[in-house]
């Protein structure tokens, strides 16, 4: 069963995808409106996981809408609907044209197209390691009915299965099967598709960050000096919620590996404090060994984060200037 290390829980985002987006208002009439950001949340998950950098620490009951997602106007918002549309545009994503054109009663069908075309495709993207987005047919020419999703393993036994993360079921591995004998594709979720295909995507930068360092990690001695051996060392760094929402942690932590590539974490313990953090806040980290380091050379650390899912992060860059690692000397 090939698997790329893609986890919905770790890279994929925390919320439902039950957007309404207003596309115009058109006096007299109302607002036109389409409905979710499938291939947002998909592409920017892959862009999370390729930059790389973690993926927002929100869910659905921290935006204030009845929905549980990001309001319009909003930074994260614009965020998704630029990938969203980045999804269906031919000059960066010319496949997206198979939304309609598989679809089209002419030659195979699309399941026939999916199996001799696609499949072959998703599976040479997994067997590279590489998790790809994939476009799912609804058994309509109209592609606003259609969906998109990450492909993020197979299997090719007795049984032609992909793994996804799918953005309208947070946190979990959903799967793809494809049926031979009813010429579909069904979903773990009970929903049938007429067939898929594979995406044309570029990563980008992720364009919103919740959890970063507001003052980088350091230690005490303070490199450049060399510490001595068997000595108190302290290390600390501080992060902040540099997003538009509340932020969730259950713990920082600061990893240490010896000049060996010893695991010497178990010597700085996680503050094991759960934080949800306002917009702004920030929570500080400290710790300290009073006889510190195995042997003489460089030590590294690294500031971590633990999300309210369990998962580890190595905190990144936010104020200008912050450094998540560092190096200290000891002789």
């Amino acid at each position: 069963m090939p698997m790329t290390d893609f986890s919905p829980r770790r890279h994929g985002f925390h919320f439902v995808n039950a957007f309404t987006n207003p596309v115009i208002t058109i006096p007299g009439v109302g607002t036109l409106n389409t409905y979710g950001l499938c291939g947002g949340m998909s592409f920017a998950s892959l862009d999370y996981y390729h930059a790389p950098r973690p993926v927002p620490t929100h869910v659905g009951a921290d935006f204030g809408t009845a929905a549980g997602v990001p309001p319009v106007g909003g930074r994260l918002y614009q965020y998704l609907y630029d990938r969203q549309l980045a999804s269906f545009n031919p000059l960066v994503n010319p496949n997206a044209a198979k939304f309609i054109t598989m679809m089209l009663p002419v030659g195979r069908s699309a399941f026939e197209a999916t199996v001799q075309d696609e499949w072959p495709l998703v599976m040479q993207a997994i067997d590279a390691g590489t998790p790809v987005p994939i476009g799912l047919l609804a058994n309509s020419v109209d592609p606003t009915q259609s969906h998109q999703v990450v492909a993020i393993g197979y299997d090719n036994g007795d049984v032609q299965r992909i793994y996804i993360y799918d953005c309208n079921y947070p946190d979990t591995t959903q799967t793809l099967d494809l049926d031979a004998t009813a010429s579909v594709v069904t979903e773990s979720s009970g929903t049938t598709w007429a067939g898929f295909f594979v995406d044309q995507y570029t990563p980008a930068s992720p364009a919103y960050t919740d959890v970063a360092l507001s003052s980088g990690i350091d230690t005490n001695p303070l490199a450049p000096v060399t510490a001595a051996l068997q000595d108190l060392v302290e290390v600390g760094f501080r992060v902040q919620n540099q997003g538009d929402y509340v932020a969730h942690l259950t713990s920082l932590d600061a990893s240490c590996r010896g000049p060996a590539g010893q695991d010497l974490d178990s010597a700085f313990a996680p503050d094991g404090v759960a934080k949800s953090l306002a917009p702004g806040d920030e929570s500080a980290y400290l710790a300290s060994d009073t006889a510190f380091g195995p042997g003489p050379g460089t030590y590294e650390f690294i500031a971590y984060y633990q999300s309210a899912q369990g998962e580890w992060y190595a905190a990144p860059a936010g104020t200008a200037g912050t450094k998540g690692t560092t190096t200290l000397d000891l002789a």
